[in-house]
């Protein structure tokens, strides 16, 4: 659901999501937003782009969360099974 919350829908296109051997790979239209960089993006402020869309759609048919706990949580799981973080592609 990140990948649709998140994506820049001014830009045409489709998420794509791709299950390869060694990864996975979740790949939308536009960048980091509101200043959110790779190396920033544990500790910046969560910033939505689509805020209109999480508050009446997503949140309402509970699709997802409110507490931004996405990042960290992603960071968490790879680092305790013994992967790299995630890279910006």
């Amino acid at each position: 659901m990140n990948a649709f919350t998140h994506r820049d829908y001014s830009i045409p296109g489709m998420v794509f999501i791709r299950n390869y051997h060694e990864r996975f790979e979740i790949n939308n239209p536009g960048g980091f937003v509101g200043g959110v960089t790779p190396a920033n993006i544990l500790r910046h402020q969560p910033v939505t782009r689509s805020r209109y869309l999480v508050e009446t759609v997503l949140l309402a048919t509970r699709l997802v969360n409110r507490q931004n706990l996405g990042v960290p949580r992603i960071f968490r799981a790879l680092l305790e099974e013994g992967k790299e973080p995630p890279v910006a592609a």
